[in-house]
């Protein structure tokens, strides 16, 4: 999947028009924590959209989150 058609599928989740993307900037290109971050336009509104690499960092110090992981934290701070 190329770079436009991951930000096709990416704004159709937010109930936003894919035929009316445009691509106006990748942002950070080559970023050392593989992350793709792009200025891009929908219906004339200007967005910017982030996917966050899987390997950020050379050591795992986040964990994934989960239902579970949010609810025993929530619980934690109460």
């Amino acid at each position: 999947m190329d770079k436009m058609e991951l930000l096709q599928v990416a704004i159709k989740q937010y109930g936003l028009n894919p035929g009316s993307l445009i691509m106006e900037k990748e942002l950070q290109p080559n970023s050392w924590q593989g992350d793709l971050h792009f200025k891009i336009r929908v219906d004339n509104r200007f967005y910017s959209a982030r996917f966050i690499g899987n390997k950020r960092y050379e050591t795992d110090v986040f964990i994934n989150l989960s239902d579970e992981v949010l609810t025993t934290k929530r619980l934690c701070l109460l």
